[in-house]
């Protein structure tokens, strides 16, 4: 996340995740959240000005982003303040993610996002009384941090006009590392965003009013789903042999595809778009859309990203189907043997005519030591058995060969397990 420039907007959202757990860990702060909350809601009704005052931002991310015909009636307000009091937030602290952990961030974070302006309600009461916040009114109770601040802090660091902010503190990197300008940036606005606020509650405050960062990681959510999804039926199909062979077969005749068209088409999704506040559904939720130059930012930023990880993928899949060994997979059904016989025909005729000028043309033997496969042995000899069948069939022992390889090609999953359960025995002397 680092290099497409997130980091920023990840440890904001990680902050807000550790807020119930915060401090060291301990479960202070969720406690003077429920109590809060409980106080709030024991001594007010679906009538007292705070409530009133956020009253349309919450319902409007509690229908993801299209109002109900009934908005703004006594019933749907009544309807709406029972939600907030019963929400999970006052009941659980919720799970924290692991910066380390494949899509757990966005994971942990999905929850939390239609709520948005519910822990706004709270913190703001929070503040009110603790003496950082004088009033409600968007007038008075601005952020210190505020959203067109935090446009003139991207803007000044380099980061994409809209999409940048403090958050929690993030790992110090050395300036050479990779991701370290993304790191080092997200440290400087973070370290201003600290010494502006009061308390924990405070950043937290201060972080959820900056819708931007919600619509941003909205959709981002949304363009890594696809590939999120795909990794996890990955990881359940190769629990076993002959589910990680025909996970390899199926990567090889290109199955792969419909992951790219996904990402691509999650960041034009228009139900998506109206939820992070982008497009508006009706006239009514004209007044909830971002600034036009912000949801500019965002949307070309959430863009960038998404046929940044489109061709990723892409450049990344293509291995198991038009590289050796990958699509060796091919051979194995009768159904796809046509097509990759002849490709391998191809690519063996072209090897050998590359080698023999690589004798005499130093640039081609530097682009040979490119290509992983052409230095495999056991790649030469599966080339080497079916030129000997003049590419018309594979001969049994190959075929046989090919589907041993195939059955333990990819079944990591039980090799990781097996090593995790081994590391946690007790070790016995022999």
């Amino acid at each position: 996340m680092g290099s497409a420039g997130l980091t920023f907007a990840r440890d904001e959202v990680l902050l807000t995740q550790c807020l119930t757990h915060a401090p060291w860990g301990s479960m202070a702060n969720f406690g003077a959240l429920s109590e809060a909350g409980a106080e709030f809601y024991d001594n007010g009704d679906s009538q007292s000005e705070l409530f009133c005052h956020f009253y349309p931002a919450i319902a409007f991310q509690l229908h993801d982003g299209v109002l109900p015909p009934n908005f703004n009636s006594p019933e749907h307000k009544e309807w709406v303040w029972d939600c907030c009091r019963e929400g999970w937030m006052l009941k659980t602290a919720g799970a924290q993610a692991k910066a380390g952990r494949w899509y757990q961030v966005f994971e942990k974070s999905a929850r939390g996002l239609a709520w948005w302006k519910v822990f706004e309600m709270l913190l703001c009461y929070i503040g009110l009384h603790q003496g950082w916040l004088k009033h409600h009114s968007d007038h008075v109770c601005v952020p210190l941090v505020s959203t067109a601040a935090v446009l003139d802090a991207a803007a000044s660091a380099g980061a994409p006009r809209g999409v940048d902010g403090g958050g929690a503190p993030a790992e110090r990197r050395p300036a050479g590392a990779p991701g370290a300008r993304s790191v080092s940036r997200s440290n400087r606005c973070i370290d201003k965003l600290l010494a502006r606020c009061k308390n924990y509650f405070h950043v937290a405050y201060t972080i959820f009013r900056n819708d931007a960062l919600r619509a941003l990681w909205i959709l981002m959510g949304a363009v890594t789903e696809p590939q999120k999804k795909a990794h996890g039926q990955t990881l359940v199909q190769c629990e076993t042999r002959q589910g990680g062979s025909l996970w390899l077969q199926d990567y090889a005749a290109e199955e792969y595809i419909h992951e790219i068209t996904d990402i691509v088409q999650a960041a034009n999704d228009r139900e998506i778009l109206h939820r992070a506040q982008v497009l508006s559904a009706d006239p009514r939720c004209d007044e909830f859309l971002l600034p036009a130059e912000v949801a500019q930012a965002v949307c070309d930023h959430v863009w960038q990203c998404g046929l940044s990880l489109a061709g990723h993928e892409l450049v990344w899949l293509r291995r198991y189907s038009h590289e050796m060994p990958g699509m060796f997979a091919l051979l194995v059904q009768e159904s796809t043997r046509n097509i990759a016989l002849p490709r391998l025909q191809q690519a063996l005729t072209c090897l050998t005519a590359a080698e023999k000028a690589a004798v005499h043309n130093s640039h081609v033997e530097v682009a040979l030591g490119l290509i992983p496969w052409s230095r495999s042995t056991w790649v030469r000899e599966i080339l080497v058995g079916l030129a000997e069948a003049e590419f018309k069939d594979v001969p049994l022992d190959i075929l046989q060969e090919l589907n041993d390889w195939l059955e333990g090609n990819r079944c990591s999953v039980l090799a990781e397990r097996c090593f995790n359960y081994l590391s946690t025995r007790p070790m016995q002397a022999c």
